[in-house]
């Protein structure tokens, strides 16, 4: 099942359908909590005891879904990797556990609209702002709000706003 973000967009789901490295085999929508993402990460290896990547919104499901594969017995912690969009000490200090090989850590990296220290819905209202308080009337829109990235994997990229 794609879940319903993917669908909003065509290209983002045609991304989907045509790379072969992407596989959607568990969506749990309203998962809010630790103990929900701790619950929804159990509910998706009983499905498919072969995930490898988990996606995250919140830094709480990326808290919940690493307490979840941190428990497997037997894991190799160097063999899975959850990303989240939200940026909080918490997550970062999972990213940093698993830069260093930790055990507890399998949380690999953070990406947000916006700068450090901030949320995708930073970036999101000030996509908002611009369409319904300032009256863009342009179609369709572009926003080029920056991208912060903070991960254990050494992905790097420089945003450029021409």
């Amino acid at each position: 099942k794609v879940p319903p973000v993917a669908l909003r967009t065509a290209t983002f789901q045609e991304t989907i359908d045509t790379d072969p490295r992407v596989d959607i085999v568990f969506y749990k929508d309203d998962c809010n909590s630790i103990d929900m993402a701790y619950t929804a990460a159990q509910e998706a290896y009983t499905v498919d005891p072969d995930i490898k990547l988990i996606m995250c919104f919140s830094a709480a499901q990326a808290v919940g879904a690493n307490n979840y594969v941190v428990s497997i017995p037997e894991m190799n912690i160097e063999e899975y990797g959850i990303f989240c969009t939200v940026d909080d000490n918490a997550t970062k200090d999972l990213v940093d556990m698993s830069a260093e090989n930790d055990v507890n850590s399998a949380v690999r990296g953070i990406l947000v609209t916006g700068t450090e220290n901030s949320n995708i819905w930073d970036g999101e209202f000030r996509i908002l702002k611009a369409l319904l308080i300032q009256g863009v009337e342009e179609t369709p829109f572009v926003s080029l709000d920056p991208f912060y990235c903070y991960n254990s994997v050494g992905y790097e990229f420089e945003f450029v706003q021409e």
